[in-house]
């Protein structure tokens, strides 16, 4: 079973994309910190959670002293690096413990190092295009962008699009 941890940055620019239903085709199962439902404003964002809770597909989970504890560590760990702010080191943090992936556009959540899987969207998108569910990736990426005003720079778009291309050519091993 493939299981998420998602952070706030992660799930505002989601609850914007009009694509967001195809997450529940590459995850199973979603896990939302209480820490996380707290930061979240939008009344958008905010319906969408209520409504991936209905479906079961988000999981509330409150926080427990023992990840609390782990996160703190981390954001300490975090300050040598890239700081991590408690609600992605909570996430990091749960993650770690149960062996799932954190979906984060966080630079400090992703820069930190630890044996979770660290995901962004752009990473989902990417999973989507190799399982078939969306058919040209540059243009969903483009889509993706627009619709939730997040950038990617042209870098990390030609990275994803070559070892993409590179991979259902069979030249990638």
């Amino acid at each position: 079973m493939k299981i998420g941890v998602i952070d706030t940055s992660f799930l505002i620019d989601w609850a914007k994309y009009s694509k967001r239903y195809l997450l529940s085709k590459v995850y199973d199962k979603i896990i939302m910190l209480s820490k996380i439902l707290d930061e979240i404003k939008s009344e958008d964002t905010l319906i969408y959670i209520v409504s991936e809770m209905e479906r079961q597909f988000f999981i509330y989970v409150d926080v427990t002293s023992q990840i609390e504890n782990r996160a703190m560590e981390i954001i300490n760990q975090s300050l040598k690096i890239k700081r991590v702010d408690l609600p992605e080191a909570l996430c990091i943090a749960y993650a770690e413990k149960f062996g799932y992936d954190v979906l984060t556009e966080n630079m400090g959540a992703i820069r930190f190092p630890s044996f979770v899987k660290r995901v962004k969207a752009i990473d989902v998108l990417v999973e989507m295009y190799s399982g078939c569910l969306i058919n040209d990736l540059k243009e969903e990426l483009e889509n993706y962008m627009r619709e939730t005003k997040h950038r990617y720079s042209d870098e990390e778009i030609w990275r994803v699009i070559s070892t993409t291309r590179k991979r259902r050519s069979g030249q990638e091993s």
